[in-house]
């Protein structure tokens, strides 16, 4: 007894310990010294591990059902610990790996014959191991029963039950990746799994069964449907990972090998050490343990993929530019962010000029294309930065900011005849887009993911607005579908009904505006696009902000712009100083 009990005490300090130190922004680190490590595979954070115990002789039905609780929180190989306190029938036929169910509230309770929990389910992994929001009532009648001398539940629930404290401290997300249709960029699939598994299997194993539910339509893996690991483990020396692949990708063409290996490498280079260091340098393969070259170059193939080698492959494009562009006095300028005021510099062309009266602008990835929305929002116009911009869109209305695709795409919606409809233009033509899902919808904002596979849109519902996320999939035709709504619960977000703006900090990660009311200051919130971090990061300072302006391709470049011209920049820590009283309107490429 004294045991277990200062370890609980033991864990619950740890639990608030890191809770504290996780609470900022977190980035996944890309340089830094490996660690050596030897082994079959390196088990993540040991150190936030809460070990189940087994019962003891006459053990109570309650206690029975706490320890069980408990144990399924210790993550282990086919859950022994947790099966001991199931009777022999229910031990053999439960399934942990079905999925968790993610709970508030409890504990379990004994009503009469019965141990029961009562609380609210708030969250569930599928199978695919996808984090999905829930709020619902959530019961479960363990119906513990004698086996013999002792107490035994019955009735384990499918699959694991977690309260929402044990999962946070005890799962960590990580992205597979996958490609679009056109195998030209790496689109990330958070999932989450339990920090106590041998973590570099447990992504391979998890990227060789494929995408998770609600993203499979929209992206494809070049790794054949049947591959497995030839050896059950992905082992690490010298910071050089081991993937033992079954003889399914043998047939694989060399660029087909690439594109495998991005995958692979990709969802590896994740992996960190316990000092939050990249803990993987290189990705050797092997096919039934025989070398396996990625290209002709690599030959004999026994040598480390080193783990940048396949950059060109990731979700935000190489070529993103840095640069701040703004409209100030009906000039597009180029903000220069290192100046103190920022500079302000017309850029070359008809848009630098005092020839439009400019409401919104958009600028492509690489900084050679500027849209703009002119005339009250009734216009959109476009074209090569320095050239007279094409009018694309007129005689409507309510125009939105406008996007640029990293498949040199601009997207843009706005109403014609009282009609909102969505306009996505490749270069002088108009494409065709099947966007049903959002048919009846008034939307607001919307941002495209630097990987142009998912799209963060803000719509209104009443007298309320609804964060969502949608998926792009590009094949025979290009199609909007999937909606998801995105429930705004955690840290700042209580009573948050009045969404502004959405842009992507991170590939994966959004950052929203929104205030409680229409009278109420907005509040800048940073969220994972399946909600499973919600976290508040800054406070107004009397913004009354319009529009938000992020580069998914640096680390904490975001302004608020507010109605006044006024902007503000993010300085990490929750900090956002005056940036310019001279800008109407803001964009990071992309």
């Amino acid at each position: 007894m004294r045991t277990r009990g200062l370890r609980a005490l033991l864990c619950a300090f740890l639990g608030l310990l890191c809770a504290a130190l996780l609470s900022g922004c977190i980035s996944v680190p890309t340089s830094g010294t490996v660690k050596k490590v030897e082994g079959a595979g390196r088990t993540a954070d040991k150190g936030f591990e809460i070990e189940g115990q087994p019962p003891r002789p006459g053990d109570q039905p309650k206690v029975i059902v706490d320890g069980f609780l408990q144990a399924m929180a210790s993550y282990q190989a086919g859950y022994p610990v947790a099966r001991q306190y199931l009777t022999k029938a229910a031990a053999e036929s439960w399934r942990p790996e079905d999925g968790v169910a993610i709970y508030t509230g409890g504990p379990p309770t004994v009503q009469g014959d019965s141990v029961v929990l009562q609380a609210t389910l708030s969250a569930s992994l599928g199978a695919d191991k996808a984090y999905t929001q829930r709020s619902r009532p959530f019961s479960h009648d363990f119906r513990v029963v004698k086996q013999g001398s002792e107490w035994r539940i019955s009735n384990p629930p499918d699959g694991l039950i977690l309260s929402q404290y044990k999962f946070n401290q005890f799962y960590r997300s990580y992205n597979l990746y996958f490609f679009d249709p056109q195998y030209r960029s790496l689109v990330p699939d958070p999932i989450f799994l339990p920090r106590e598994v041998p973590i570099e299997s447990a992504l391979v194993q998890a990227l060789l069964r494929g995408p998770t539910d609600w993203l499979k339509p929209s992206v494809v893996s070049v790794i054949p449907p049947k591959t497995s690991l030839s050896v059950q483990s992905v082992s690490v020396t010298d910071g050089v990972a081991e993937v033992n692949l079954s003889d399914d990708i043998m047939p694989l063409t060399e660029d087909q090998r690439s594109l495998m290996a991005a995958q692979v490498i990709w969802t590896l280079r994740q992996v960190d050490d316990s000092f939050g260091r990249p803990a993987i340098s290189g990705v050797r393969f092997r096919v039934n343990g025989t070398p396996y070259p990625i290209t002709k170059d690599q030959l004999p193939g026994d040598g480390p993929v080193p783990i940048d080698a396949l950059d060109r492959y990731g979700p935000v494009p190489g070529n993103t530019s840095l640069a701040l562009y703004g409209v100030t006095d009906k000039h597009v300028v180029k903000v220069d962010e290192s100046k103190d005021p920022p500079q302000l510099i017309p850029v070359p062309g008809p848009l630098g000029q005092n020839r439009f009266r400019i409401d919104d602008l958009a600028v492509s990835g690489d900084g050679k294309s500027i849209a703009v929305v002119t005339n009250n929002r009734t216009m959109l116009r476009s074209g090569p930065a320095g050239q007279d911009p094409v009018v694309r869109m007129q005689g409507a209305s309510d125009v939105l900011r406008p996007q640029f695709s990293r498949y040199d795409e601009l997207w843009a919606i706005g109403r014609t005849n009282g009609r909102q409809g969505l306009v996505v233009i490749k270069g002088d033509k108009s494409v065709p887009v099947d966007a049903k899902a959002l048919a009846g919808s008034d939307i607001r904002a919307f941002k495209i993911a630097p990987d142009g596979v998912r799209i963060a849109l803000i719509r209104q519902v009443g007298n309320r607005s609804e964060l969502g996320l949608a998926r792009i999939t590009r094949a025979d035709s290009l199609t909007v579908d999937g909606w998801r709504a995105i429930k705004l619960t955690g840290t700042g977000t209580a009573g948050l009904s009045q969404l502004i703006d959405v842009s992507w900090v991170t590939p994966t990660t959004m950052m929203i505006l929104g205030a409680g009311s229409p009278d109420v200051s907005v509040v800048p919130i940073r969220l994972d696009q399946d909600a499973s971090q919600v976290l508040q990061v800054g406070l107004s300072d009397e913004w009354d902000a319009v529009a938000l302006a992020t580069s998914a391709a640096a680390t904490n470049k975001a302004l608020v712009l507010g109605r006044n011209s006024r902007s503000w920049r993010f300085q990490g820590e929750g900090s956002w100083p005056s940036f310019s009283d001279k800008l109407s309107a803001l964009a990071y490429p992309g």
